[in-house]
């Protein structure tokens, strides 16, 4: 015979795992998304190898230096910040990784704040005199 406790447990368990596969079962993927973000993310890369290239490597130099300087950015943002040092304007960055500018702004707003910069401070002067 169980012992009670054992058993009461074992059910516990049981109506986790069944709750956990209801959840499951009733979650659904929108299967339309995950191709168009790996477009979305395959076009972003690509537009950075070519921004890349056409500035003989300094924008790679520039996000290399970033990452290892600032660990605290996502790739994303660091991928920003080393085209802003790199002098290009929001709605440039925009074009050229395919993204939104409100993304761009937005990317720029968490750089500032996870740099620790005030709002009369210049993003761009601030990454660029950065060694």
């Amino acid at each position: 015979m169980l012992d009670p406790y054992i058993a009461s447990e074992s059910d516990s368990v049981q109506l986790t795992v069944n709750s956990y596969r209801q959840l499951l079962q009733n979650t659904t993927i929108a299967p339309a998304r995950i191709p168009k973000q790996r477009k979305s993310r395959a076009k972003r890369n690509q537009a950075w190898e070519e921004l890349d290239k056409d500035s003989g490597g300094m924008y790679s130099a520039y996000l290399y230096e970033l990452q290892n300087k600032y660990p605290m950015l996502t790739h994303m943002e660091a991928m920003v910040a080393a085209l802003i040092k790199g002098t290009l304007q929001s709605h440039e960055i925009s074009q050229r990784l395919a993204i939104q500018q409100k993304t761009v702004e937005n990317h720029r707003h968490r750089i500032r704040r996870k740099l620790g910069l005030g709002n009369n401070q210049n993003l761009q002067i601030h990454l660029g005199s950065q060694r």
